[in-house]
């Protein structure tokens, strides 16, 4: 039957098993034979206001050669996770409280004999949008290892973890749109690099914030984990000089200036002519007094982040814009008024970035702020994200037309599939 809520005190109930042809999980539920998150804690660190990022590690000692080993893990609202340093995987589905849909993923062939770290990037929407109801800032997650001879080894969140309130990510940013969350500033000098690693010391970091979330009741992911990897460009799209900088904050009277998207859109570019490296090679993009703009075309629309591999001098400030078509020649940032645009400042040497929100994106727009020194951008692509949705049905007539028509049209089933179906990959 239904599964009543209950009050979180760590004590889990019995969890619930989705057969296919079953009742789906808002009806009626099938138990497990297992409970889930029985010993974990909901974590947090101190700052807890809506658009708030946190870093959190916890060790664990594996004492022989791992034979299976399995995460459960939910956010509220997303997260990233990694196991010694190796990313893993993101989530969680869109839920509504008081069920909560726990992920699990199998880690073995990524834990080590010795000491391992799994470090969960969290982030709070704490506001409401078209797939997330606002709740209690936390990460929850228990690791379990079984060894060769049957031994299990368990780890769980609790005060005992280390937490770190990411403040690279700017705290006050526009909403990207009514139905999404935050855009995304990021100044990569104040993140504590290295911080996924086993080698990253963070016996400075506080101990976690142990939170109440209330009442609720966990219960399996009923959707495939996304499928994802890496979409390099196919083509370059332009090249300009652009604006040496973009006004941010208020002027002395008080006059707001327009955002980075419609900026993006609407600030003067002189064309230049187009790289003559391959799109797959790194640009080597020369000191300028101005900015310099540079769009790439990666083929198709999917959904996915924006992710940049740069190596520039500290300081340099690249805004960067995933769209989904172009205007007059060049990518269309405020399409519908929406703030799709994402503004990354360096550290020095060598970084790659990826955008934690995702986005429909074809064309992708950068524009390295003027003055800048020598920057090479070795790769300005997109991680996919989609459901792994093999679409069954096949189609073929003697129109071209009508087969390209067919092709679009499964296509956009697999864009518009995440966790849930969306009616854009915006959302």
């Amino acid at each position: 039957t239904q599964p009543s809520p209950r009050g979180y005190g760590g004590q889990a109930e019995a969890g619930y098993n989705w057969v296919a042809g079953d009742s789906p999980p808002w009806g009626e539920m099938r138990p497990s034979q297992s409970s889930m998150l029985e010993e974990a804690k909901w974590i947090w660190c101190a700052e807890q206001r809506p658009n708030t990022y946190c870093c959190i590690r916890g060790h664990l000692e594996v004492p022989a050669v791992p034979l299976q080993s399995t995460i459960r893990i939910i956010a509220d609202s997303r997260y990233r996770f990694y196991v010694n340093g190796i990313y893993v995987g993101q989530g969680p589905t869109p839920f509504k409280p008081p069920y909560l849909y726990v992920d699990t993923f199998d880690i073995t062939a990524r834990l080590q004999t010795g000491h391992n770290v799994i470090a969960v990037l969290g982030n709070f929407h704490g506001v409401k949008h078209c797939t997330y109801t606002p709740g209690t800032p936390g990460v929850i997650a228990e690791l379990e290892v079984t060894d060769m001879d049957g031994n299990v080894t368990r780890l769980a969140t609790s005060s005992a973890w280390k937490v770190n309130h990411l403040d690279a990510y700017r705290h006050k940013v526009p909403r990207r749109t009514w139905a999404t969350p935050w855009c995304e500033y990021y100044d990569a000098r104040r993140e504590p690099a290295g911080w996924e690693a086993p080698s990253f010391d963070d016996t400075s970091w506080p101990r976690a914030t142990e939170m109440n979330p209330g009442v609720f009741t966990f219960l399996p992911r009923v959707v495939a984990p996304l499928e994802e990897y890496r979409v390099n460009p196919v083509s370059w799209v332009g090249m300009w000089r652009a604006a040496t900088g973009v006004p941010m904050e208020q002027d002395r009277n008080g006059v707001q200036p327009p955002g980075l998207s419609e900026w993006m859109d609407k600030e003067e570019l002189e064309r230049l002519d187009l790289p003559a490296t391959s799109v797959e090679e790194p640009l080597v993009i020369r000191a300028d007094d101005r900015g310099t703009a540079i769009a790439v075309d990666l083929g198709k629309e999917i959904t996915g982040h924006v992710e940049i591999d740069v190596e520039c001098p500290e300081g340099t400030v690249i805004d960067l814009c995933p769209t989904e078509d172009l205007k007059n020649g060049r990518p269309w940032c405020f399409r519908k008024n929406g703030e799709y645009s994402r503004r990354y400042i360096s550290r020095s040497g060598r970084q790659t970035w990826r955008c934690f929100g995702f986005d429909g994106i074809r064309y992708i727009y950068a524009v390295v702020r003027g003055p800048h020194g020598n920057v090479v951008l070795n790769r300005l692509g997109a991680w996919l994200r989609q459901a792994n949705l093999p679409i069954r049905a096949t189609f073929e007539c003697s129109d071209p037309v009508i087969n390209r028509i067919w092709e679009i049209t499964c296509h956009s089933v697999r864009v518009g599939s995440q966790e849930v179906h969306v009616d854009c990959p915006t959302r």
